[in-house]
């Protein structure tokens, strides 16, 4: 797979000296039901499940934000482009502040379990079923992958577990499709790429605690 980064990344924040982060896997879905298409895309590590980033674009900034899955902080850059006399683009993050969070709910991963329903070709369908209801929540298409890239898919798309750590497939697979049982809102994996993204957390934080519902 080809870096879909060809250009110098530099990263100034205004604290330094912290945790170095690399993030070389990018996936982005399409995400599609009666009232909403948008694109979601999501960063991970080949090496480090903790730590995710996403970048937003807003009307006149752009944010991205590091997740620490574990620790349950999020650290908020902003993402500044700059061009030079060649034309080459180089980014800036200014880190802004980490704000740490809490799950208002508590995901029972015991009521849930994955069922595996067929492969055709290289292609595995299965489910994530709620075992007490019997009912489907999700219904998944997935290819193999030399590691485990569930996770990326969850932190991107199934808000409100996007965090429940537990919840990951058994087998190293990348999600290629998704629907829910009303065929309602329906998942699909439009970019997958290798990328170089390298950033430094600051040594000392600027903090802001806030509380995350889960539905």
């Amino acid at each position: 797979m080809k870096s879909i980064l060809s250009f110098v990344l530099f990263f100034i924040m205004l604290l330094c000296n912290g945790q170095k982060l690399k993030f070389d896997i990018k996936v982005t879905y399409l995400v599609k039901n009666d009232t909403l298409l948008s694109k979601s895309s999501s960063y991970g590590s080949s090496v480090n499940e903790n730590y995710v980033m996403s970048i937003r674009f807003r009307t006149k900034d752009t944010i991205a934000e590091v997740f620490n899955i574990v620790a349950k902080q999020k650290h908020t850059y902003q993402v500044i482009e700059h061009k030079n006399e060649i034309d080459s683009l180089s980014i800036e993050f200014k880190y802004l502040e980490t704000k740490s969070f809490t799950l208002s709910k508590k995901f029972n991963i015991n009521e849930f379990a994955f069922k595996h329903i067929k492969i055709v070709d290289t292609v595995e369908t299965f489910q994530l079923v709620h075992s007490k209801r019997n009912k489907v929540k999700y219904e998944f298409k997935a290819i193999t992958s030399p590691i485990n890239l569930f996770y990326l898919f969850r932190f991107g798309c199934l808000h409100g577990i996007e965090f429940e750590t537990n919840l990951n497939y058994s087998k190293p697979v990348v999600i290629t499709h998704c629907i829910t049982p009303n065929k309602k809102t329906e998942f699909t994996l439009i970019e997958f790429n290798e990328v170089d993204l390298k950033l430094e957390l600051p040594e000392k934080i600027i903090r802001n605690n806030f509380f995350l519902n889960q539905k």
